[in-house]
């Protein structure tokens, strides 16, 4: 079975939660399908040593006010460990909700775009919310908007049935 991997693009700084509701509704779908979700959530979570994105906020909000140099290091490592995940990935799906603040998100999708790296972006609103930069980018990297998780879930069902199908019949040449 041809195996995939996707990157969880969307803001956790400014959001309820950290961003871990959507996160841990939808990669359970996603692994059952055989693709691998690489959370930024975790990742960050575990860099910090802590198990709630809530605390893992606050020490960075504290070394932000504290210590910058130690601040800016953690820093660029969550940034390198993010866009390589991104770079890591087959796709990557980007949650938008227009009305919450996101900056890493913007740059993860910029560096998929570049990469040609699909961005599957789920957001609940009219495609006008979207900045134009960012539809550009879903546009150019060969991507697509959905309105909900439900409507991306079948696009990757009948996507991963094409994959399995075209590689079967490489196979058989």
């Amino acid at each position: 079975m041809y195996k995939e991997t996707t990157y969880s693009s969307g803001a956790m700084d400014m959001v309820a939660g950290g961003g871990v509701d959507w996160r841990q509704k939808l990669t359970p779908q996603l692994e059952a399908l055989g693709i691998e979700v690489q959370n930024p959530v975790l990742m960050t979570n575990k860099l910090l040593q802590v198990s709630d994105p809530n605390e893992a906020r606050w020490i960075l909000r504290r070394l932000a006010e504290e210590n910058q140099p130690e601040y800016c290091r953690v820093m660029e490592i969550i940034e390198r460990q993010d866009i390589e995940a991104v770079e890591r990935s087959n796709f990557i799906i980007t949650y938008w909700v227009s009305h919450i603040p996101t900056y890493g998100t913007v740059g993860e999708n910029w560096v998929a775009a570049n990469r040609k790296i699909p961005i599957y972006c789920v957001c609940p609103a009219p495609s006008y919310v979207l900045p134009h930069w960012f539809r550009y980018d879903i546009y150019r990297s060969g991507g697509k908007k959905f309105n909900d998780f439900d409507e991306l879930m079948e696009f990757l069902k009948q996507r991963k049935n094409i994959v399995e199908q075209n590689a079967h019949k490489a196979t058989e040449i």
